[in-house]
């Protein structure tokens, strides 16, 4: 009969050929890791940095996401929304220095987050189609429902209200 004492001190008992196959494994995945760090080092020192944004150029980038902006939100809301001068330009005048550091390469930063921003942004769109709809909805529930089963009381005060 095996207890759990006997059970374990067998269990660790390893055959010398699988101790060799695990120290292959082991090597073989470790000369894969170096030769893949070692690839992104020369990828890296083989791109070269771009030349620093023109901050009238990064501006005017930015004002055209600026401009998406408001066109977005006008369209989830479906009201003319338009953003505040002053807002506007404030957030240019943080972005711009961003947008000058990172340039092109910005985005290919981003890109490593493509999956996260894409969710973030689907899940703003349901949020904003959710709040249309309840928008709707509420102008639905405050405008008076016409019931044609009761006599029109306004049409009566017209027949008598007019001239004879």
């Amino acid at each position: 009969m095996t207890t759990p004492e006997t059970a374990t001190a067998t269990e660790h008992i390893q055959d010398p050929r699988d101790t060799m196959a695990d120290q292959a494994i082991n090597a073989l995945r470790e000369e894969r890791e170096q030769a893949k760090e070692a690839e992104e080092e020369n990828q890296q020192a083989d791109t070269p940095t771009p030349p620093p944004l023109n901050p009238e150029y990064a501006r005017m980038l930015l004002s055209y996401s600026l401009g998406v902006i408001q066109m977005s939100v006008g369209a989830v809301f479906d009201v003319p929304f338009e953003i505040e001068t002053e807002a506007g330009n404030q957030w240019l005048d943080a972005s711009v220095p961003m947008m000058q550091k990172y340039g092109p390469q910005g985005l290919k930063w981003l890109e490593k987050y493509e999956d996260e921003i894409m969710f973030s942004m689907a899940t703003f769109t349901l949020i904003g189609g959710c709040a249309v709809q309840v928008r709707r909805l509420r102008l639905e529930k405050a405008q008076p429902k016409e019931n044609p089963d009761t006599p029109d009381a306004g049409g009566q005060d017209e027949v008598s209200a007019a001239p004879q």
